[in-house]
């Protein structure tokens, strides 16, 4: 087996004494601590390179997931979108990365994927069966709704929407009770109304 110097990578094969005739630092072949196995270029390639080419492997796998995660997202609230009538409420998309990457991506036209934050319907159009929908934006900050239509049923739809931070009712026949199990299953949330 080749060995060499701990301190100056000197080839101790074939050394009769127990020090490096280059350096003079004592080594036993007998004891692998005292030695290396391995030349200078092969330690530099296993100790920087092998740990650096790892992470940027791992870097690519989670940037792939969280693409074709972000994609889903997208698709999966375009989706619901279609089923709702659009001419019955207003909404506004808002990106989900970080400000200077939205810029850096504005500046070169490149499209970054957006998610609905904020859905406004109209007077007395929204219903129960609406807020199925509506559950699918996983992102919504806000909600405005109004009318009858929307009971306790409803909004336990909402449930699931652990970014809703604001809720308009007017109008509804959503009780005390209803608004207390949303609360309780939605930390944050203000709700105005009902």
């Amino acid at each position: 087996m080749t060995s060499y110097c701990r301190g100056c990578w000197y080839r101790l094969d074939g050394t009769s004494s127990s020090c490096c005739p280059e350096c003079g630092r004592p080594f036993d072949l007998s004891n692998g601590r005292t030695y290396r196995t391995k030349p200078r270029s092969q330690w530099w390639f296993d100790a920087i390179f092998c740990p650096i080419a790892s992470f940027l492997c791992l870097l690519l796998v989670v940037m792939t997931i969280a693409a074709i995660w972000a994609y889903h997202r997208c698709t999966v609230e375009e989706l619901a979108l279609a089923q709702l009538d659009q001419g019955r409420l207003s909404y506004r998309l808002d990106s989900r990365c970080p400000t200077w990457m939205a810029n850096w991506a504005n500046t070169r036209g490149i499209p970054l994927p957006a998610t609905v934050v904020h859905v406004y319907f109209e007077t007395n159009f929204a219903a129960d069966r609406d807020l199925a929908y509506v559950k699918e934006f996983s992102n919504l900050e806000s909600l405005y709704l109004d009318g009858v239509k929307i009971t306790d049923m409803g909004i336990t739809q909402l449930e699931q929407l652990r970014h809703l931070k604001v809720l308009w009712l007017s109008g509804t026949r959503v009780t005390d009770g209803g608004i207390a199990r949303l609360k309780r299953h939605v930390p944050g949330l203000t709700v105005y109304g009902p």
